[in-house]
C-alpha cells in the first residue's frame, strides 16, 4: 500500500524540486475551505506545503500522471507541469496537480 494511502507524509526526497533548476519564486496559496493562507517556498511543491499545514491531500505518482492530488482553482493562474495537462492545447485553469505544478500569479486560491 503506497504511504499515501496510510496517510503518511510523503518522504522528502520524493518531492524535492529538480535539482539544479532555477529556484522557483515563493507564492502565496490560500486554501478557501479551511480559511487558511500559506508561503510557498522556493523549495517546496504545492503538495508539500500544503501538507505541512494539516491538510490532508492524497498523492500516489508525484509526477502528475494519476491524478490523485489534483483540486480544483478558485483563485489566480496555474502553472501546468504535469504530463497530462502540459501536453494539451486547452489547458484547465480550474484545476491542479499539487505534486508538480506551480502557478503563473504570486497567489493562487484553492478549493481546500
Amino acid at each position: 500500500m503506497p504511504a499515501s494511502a496510510r496517510g503518511s507524509p510523503p518522504p522528502a526526497e520524493a518531492l524535492a524540486v529538480g535539482a539544479g533548476a532555477p529556484p522557483e519564486p515563493a507564492l502565496t496559496v490560500h486554501l478557501a475551505r479551511t480559511g487558511r493562507t500559506l508561503q510557498v517556498q522556493p523549495d517546496q511543491t504545492l503538495l508539500q506545503a500544503v501538507r505541512s499545514v494539516g491538510v490532508d491531500v492524497p498523492y500516489v505518482c508525484l509526477e502528475g500522471k494519476c491524478g490523485a492530488c489534483e483540486v480544483g482553482v478558485l483563485g489566480g493562474t496555474p502553472e501546468h507541469r504535469d504530463p497530462v495537462y502540459a501536453n494539451t492545447s486547452r489547458l484547465p485553469r480550474d484545476r491542479m496537480k499539487l505534486c508538480v505544478s506551480r502557478s503563473l500569479t504570486p497567489r493562487l486560491t484553492l478549493d481546500l
